[in-house]
C-alpha cells in the first residue's frame, strides 16, 4: 500500500493597496497563489487589511481556521533570520510593480517573477529540512 504524503498549508497574506496606491504587488501576487498546489503543500491566503489590529484578527482568524504550518507575510525588507525561519516568521518583502515605480528609481520586478518567487519560497519552506543563516540587504 503506497503512503499518504501529509500535505503542508502555507498562509500567504497580502496587504490591501494603501498609501494612495490604486495596487499592492502582495495582494497581486497571492491572488494567483490560492489554492496552488506545491509539492508537499498547498498555497493558501488573506488579503490583509492595513489597519493595526484589523489587520491582526484577520490573520489569527485564518490561522485558526486552516492551521498552517508556514505563515508568509511580505512585510519586512530585512531580516537576520535564517531563510527557513523567515519564511516561517513571516518576513518577505514584495517589490513594486514596474508601473508603480513611476521614476524608475525604486527597485521592481513584474508581477510574474513576484508569484513565481513566493511560491517557489512557499515550496522550499516545507521542503528544506536545514537552515542557511545570513544577513542581507543594505539601507540607502
Amino acid at each position: 500500500m503506497a503512503k499518504k504524503l501529509k500535505m503542508e498549508t502555507v498562509l500567504t497574506t497580502g496587504f490591501e493597496p494603501f498609501g494612495g496606491s490604486s495596487i499592492n504587488p502582495s495582494l497581486e501576487a497571492i491572488q494567483q497563489h490560492e489554492g496552488t498546489t506545491i509539492p508537499s503543500g498547498i498555497i493558501r491566503t488573506v488579503n490583509t487589511p492595513v489597519v493595526h489590529q484589523r489587520s491582526i484578527d484577520t490573520v489569527l482568524r485564518v490561522i485558526a481556521e486552516i492551521k498552517p504550518v508556514f505563515i508568509d507575510d511580505p512585510a519586512a525588507y530585512f531580516t537576520s533570520l535564517s531563510v527557513r525561519a523567515m519564511v516561517k516568521a513571516g518576513f518577505i518583502h514584495t517589490p513594486y510593480m514596474p508601473q508603480q515605480s513611476i521614476s524608475g528609481e525604486q527597485p521592481s520586478r513584474p508581477l510574474a517573477t513576484i508569484v513565481e518567487g513566493l511560491k517557489i519560497c512557499a515550496t522550499n519552506a516545507i521542503a528544506a529540512d536545514t537552515d542557511i543563516i545570513t544577513i542581507e540587504g543594505a539601507i540607502a
